[in-house]
């Protein structure tokens, strides 16, 4: 083998390891040009020089994103798996607003490698429709729709939501005149009060990092994960799939793609057969059917800015540090049902505030909201001046619908940690949807300066950089202040 030839084959490894991508040998042609692209780009003298700069690179740096740009089929376009959407509006949809329509009133939707949106916005359009229009829907109900992709600029453009008209072949003319509009720079944009419905933000699915009720990414209705697992090895979309049965709610759906060739049986789900296409349901019996998910790379578990001061932790007895001595490790790994489990075998309540702390988000992270609201706040009995304490028992009782409790708890949460850039931001997100305009864009404000005050290179909460993380915010801006002004 040559040395070329060796340096291109540690590259293809080092994709596969950093992004999770499989590279198969038809596409080695594909990853060369990309090379000798990133080459050109980016100044390195050779492809061994390109490799070091390619591991040492952080999520989001401007490097990774060449490669999975041009490594991933991006290609979308409205309503495009005709099956899919004609079960999720004749039949999914309308099952979730009647059994929803006497109670909480939320529905909760996320498109996994979700790419400039198209897909997530499809579903918006449809469950708007079930609801009686975008105003309704964003008057009565609480909608979280949120999109997740590993490509940066794909989730600019869904933020955006502009989109060529061939991106619009699968909708009718009607639609397309009520929802659509001119964008400034040629073809069409999604109206604002449509894209406003939506949420977009960066995850590779291969590092994990999900089920996280601090990111959001938890005990969803529907999930939509498809053509995406012709990227992964068998391992590794099985490790993915056990994660997304965990983010599913009793009775939940997931829906993949028809090029993606996993075991057709998943572990804690059931396959209902519809017509031709078939997609799988989590029993509602069923919450911890799925075993413990393998050890992957470190997800996010610290609920409070790294910059907040949290309260001295209580020593714990002595009695009780074997059944808690690696909650931590556990919790880093993702492994959220084994701190559950642990929590359960140790027989007795959590030594100190963080290891209720951490019970009380793996629980979240669960699904298991009422009893993970129940540890947060005993613990906030033990730890009442922990601000991480205080904003996860907002996350949780937003999810639960008490708003009122929830504002309550992120106004504590920023008396005690005033820079809490996720405090803000998501308090900000509440008052939006309850109505408040001008207080929820004063607190989209504050998140803003705030997060244009750190390195924008820097790793934000989420795995974003700072200065994704501003953007993100300054479009939320932008968009609601566009609501607002249109009525």
């Amino acid at each position: 083998m040559t040395a070329a030839a060796a340096d291109l084959g540690r590259l293809q490894a080092l994709v596969e390891a950093r992004l999770g991508l499989l590279v198969h040998a038809h596409q080695l042609d594909n990853l060369a040009a990309t090379a000798a692209a990133a080459l050109a780009r980016f100044g390195s003298a050779d492809v061994h020089a390109l490799c070091a700069a390619f591991a040492a690179a952080r999520d989001g740096d401007a490097l990774l994103e060449f490669f999975i740009e041009r490594l991933t089929v991006g290609e979308s376009f409205f309503f495009r798996d005709t099956a899919q959407m004609d079960a999720l509006r004749d039949e999914l949809i309308p099952r979730l607003v009647e059994q929803r329509r006497h109670g909480a009133r939320a529905l909760r939707v996320w498109s996994a490698a979700c790419s400039a949106g198209q897909e997530l916005y499809s579903v918006a359009l449809l469950i708007t429709d079930a609801l009686g229009g975008a105003a309704a829907a964003r008057r009565d109900w609480r909608l979280h729709l949120v999109g997740t992709d590993i490509n940066a600029a794909a989730l600019r453009r869904a933020e955006a939501g502009e989109y060529t008209n061939w991106s619009l072949r699968g909708v009718d003319a009607a639609r397309r005149e009520r929802c659509f509009e001119a964008a400034p720079g040629g073809g069409v944009r999604l109206r604002a009060e449509l894209r406003a419905l939506a949420t977009f933000r960066y995850l590779n699915l291969a590092a994990g990092g999900f089920p996280s009720i601090v990111d959001g990414l938890h005990d969803f209705d529907v999930i939509l994960c498809r053509n995406v697992f012709v990227y992964f090895d068998p391992a590794r979309a099985r490790r993915i799939l056990a994660r997304m049965t965990q983010a599913l709610a009793p009775d939940g759906v997931l829906l993949l793609g028809a090029s993606d060739i996993v075991d057709p049986h998943i572990d804690g789900l059931v396959t209902v057969q519809r017509g031709a296409m078939c997609y799988y349901r989590k029993p509602l019996l069923a919450v911890e059917l799925q075993p413990p998910v393998p050890a992957a790379p470190p997800a996010a578990f610290a609920v409070s800015n790294p910059s907040a001061a949290a309260a001295p932790p209580e020593a714990p007895t002595p009695a009780a540090a074997p059944a808690w001595a690696d909650l931590d490790a556990l919790a880093a790994a993702g492994r959220w049902a084994d701190v559950a489990a642990r929590a359960a075998s140790a027989g007795a309540a959590p030594p100190d505030a963080a290891a209720a702390r951490l019970l009380a988000l793996a629980l979240g992270n669960l699904g298991r909201q009422e009893e993970a609201l129940a540890c947060c706040t005993q613990a906030l009995e033990r730890a009442p001046t922990d601000p991480a304490l205080h904003f996860l028992r907002a996350l949780l009782s937003a999810e639960r619908g008490d708003d009122a409790a929830a504002l309550d708890a992120f106004r504590r949460t920023l008396y005690l940690a005033p820079d809490n850039i996720e405090a803000h931001h998501q308090m900000a997100l509440l008052l939006l949807r309850t109505g408040q305009q001008a207080r929820g864009l004063r607190s989209l404000r504050n998140a803003l300066e705030l997060a244009r005050r750190e390195p924008g290179a820097a790793p934000a909460p989420g795995g974003l950089s700072y200065a994704r993380l501003a953007a993100i915010i300054a479009n939320e801006m932008e968009l609601h202040a566009q609501v607002e002004a249109n009525g």
